[in-house]
């Protein structure tokens, strides 16, 4: 499910989509819209986020972890593109990395760098896989309670 503000919508293959509006977050899957969802940030737009933003991101994270059972970032640049892209924005880049370190200790959310946006949506389709096989298969009970409650 792609929410219908997301600006720049992956197209997933062999995998139907539709739009809707989430509560936090860009993507998630039908029915679990409530307890799995995934934010995608361009790098600029995390830097913008980190920021301008900073209160209302922290305020969208916290939201999100007192809402839903699983809530991840996928920023599309890799660790290296972090020093190599042209940013209009004043924060060192030291700090683009390091906020995303720091935010997936302090938050306890996974914060994935991918290198393009064809490697974000795998990295959404894998989580989203997932999240299904841990959530639905009973094989996998204790450690869903172990985590979730």
């Amino acid at each position: 499910m792609i929410d219908t503000r997301e600006q720049k919508p992956y197209s997933f293959s062999n995998c139907e989509t539709i739009t809707g509006t989430l509560a936090t977050g860009d993507y998630s899957i039908k029915g679990y819209e409530h307890e799995f969802s995934i934010e995608r940030k361009s790098l600029s737009d995390w830097a913008s986020s980190i920021t301008q933003g900073r209160e209302r991101l922290e305020r969208e994270i916290i939201r999100a972890k007192k809402n839903l059972k699983f809530f991840a970032f996928v920023i599309e640049t890799d660790l290296r593109g972090i020093w190599r892209t042209k940013l209009y924005s004043q924060v060192s880049r030291t700090a683009l990395a390091n906020t995303a370190i720091h935010w997936s200790v302090k938050y306890n959310i996974p914060i994935i760098f991918v290198s393009n946006r064809t490697q974000g949506a795998r990295k959404i389709m894998e989580l989203s896989k997932a999240w299904i096989k841990y959530q639905t298969n009973q094989k996998y009970k204790d450690i869903k309670e172990l985590v979730y409650g």
